[in-house]
């Protein structure tokens, strides 16, 4: 059913999830350029910072598992147009906030109102194209998604200078409203014929059973230290302290700053885009999350032991950070072969639980870090190092464990002869 593989019609659900998973992108990722907005209106220190970003991450990851289950059992189409209203009334509600309180408030129904963007995607490709093809269609989403990188960089400080952030903030939600009612409109669960369509719908019961299924599989647990902070380690650079970094130490202005912080959203395009098709040109998907991991732990150990490097240096090694990020959606990738199609959504929903959960708790974390110095400690750039070096330490620990599972390469019988 899934042998022939239709270019124009992966094109298609390409371009309409991946501008959808746009806002996504651009609300996780906009405090790095609100920050020291934030902190200079509205009276936030390095703690409220990131409680405040991790709040999307923990609302996000905290809603993976009924996700998942909605999506195997309701349908990507339904699940992804309603929740976006959640995410449009977060954003609405974070625009006009007047205190750390409403504005955790409109984090939270951000998280939970991007919480299937992706992982609804991911589940129609799995539905409508052949496996083998599974992580360079994610990648090509992943790359235009991460376009709301790119806006909340450069263009967003330049919005917040013209027409201030509560304004920028309201036009997302206008853009997550229109893309509700595409996907809604636009997008079909599976291809016909699929077992879907002769399959009795699942109890709750049988639901919850395969997510328990999912989680005894002892070939995902070597794949979750991995999953679990490989994504956050980078998103707590680039997301939120990349920002603050580049003011408090290197000194940068708001139009300085964003030029950089978009040329890591560049990075992080180009980097997801080359890596996506990496695993069928070698074919193997551990050795390319391997290597995007090992390399990615290099950078971040270079950030924590170069002391006062020079601005080049830092905004180098910012921007191969970003790209080297893009090992993520081959790690992606090799979870899904883990699971069949019935399960599919349960399995990525749950391996995404783990990944935004290391994300928020990252951020938390490293905020306190951050806090528990003065702040000629982090204008000199030493409290940066320390955060730096907590994150480098975590995402060994990770690569350790990954480094013990099993390989599914994309041209083999493992692969379930989608493959072939």
């Amino acid at each position: 059913m899934k042998a022939d593989f239709d270019l124009a019609k992966a094109l298609r659900f390409v371009a309409v999830f991946g501008l959808t998973y746009i806002l996504s992108q651009f609300l996780r990722t906009s405090n790095a350029v609100l920050a020291p907005v934030l902190t200079a209106e509205l009276a936030l220190d390095p703690t409220d910072l990131g409680v405040l970003t991790g709040a999307f991450f923990l609302a996000f990851g905290a809603v993976q598992i009924p996700v998942g289950i909605m999506l195997d059992r309701i349908g990507p189409r339904r699940v992804v147009a309603l929740a976006l209203s959640l995410a449009v009334a977060g954003t609405l509600v974070f625009a006009t906030a007047e205190g750390l309180a409403g504005l955790i408030l409109g984090r939270v129904l951000m998280g939970l109102g991007c919480a299937p963007t992706l992982m609804g995607a991911y589940v129609v490709f799995a539905r409508w194209f052949p496996a083998d093809r599974f992580a360079t269609l994610s990648g090509m989403q992943l790359g235009i998604g991460y376009t709301g990188m790119l806006l909340a960089t450069a263009p967003l400080a330049m919005a917040v200078s013209a027409i201030g952030w509560r304004w920028s903030m309201a036009a997302a939600a206008v853009w997550g409203a229109f893309f509700a009612a595409v996907i809604y409109l636009l997008v079909r669960d599976a291809p016909p014929g699929h077992s879907l369509e002769t399959r009795a719908p699942e109890s709750l019961g049988r639901a919850l059973a395969g997510v328990r299924q999912i989680i005894r599989d002892r070939r995902f647990w070597r794949l979750l230290p991995l999953q679990s902070v490989g994504y956050g380690a980078t998103a707590s650079i680039l997301m939120l302290w990349a920002g603050p970094y580049l003011a408090q130490v290197q000194g940068l202005d708001g139009a300085a700053r964003g030029n950089l912080l978009f040329l890591m959203g560049v990075g992080a395009i180009l980097g997801v885009m080359a890596f996506a098709p990496l695993d069928r040109l070698f074919n193997t998907r551990k050795g390319v999350v391997l290597a995007g991991s090992l390399a990615s732990l290099g950078v971040m150990a270079a950030l924590a032991l170069v002391a006062h490097p020079s601005l080049l240096l830092v905004g180098g090694l910012f921007v191969l950070l970003a790209a080297l990020g893009g090992y993520i959606a081959v790690l992606m990738s090799h979870i899904r072969m883990l699971f069949p199609d019935h399960l599919v959504g349960r399995g990525l929903t749950v391996a995404n639980m783990c990944s935004m959960g290391g994300v928020a708790l990252m951020q938390m974390a490293t905020g306190a870090i951050l806090s528990r110095f003065d702040s000629a400690a982090q204008t000199d750039g030493q409290a940066y190092r320390a955060v730096f070096l907590f994150l480098a330490v975590v995402l060994a620990l990770a690569v350790a464990a990954y480094s013990r599972s099993d390989d599914i390469r994309p041209f083999s019988p493992a692969a379930g002869g989608d493959g072939q």
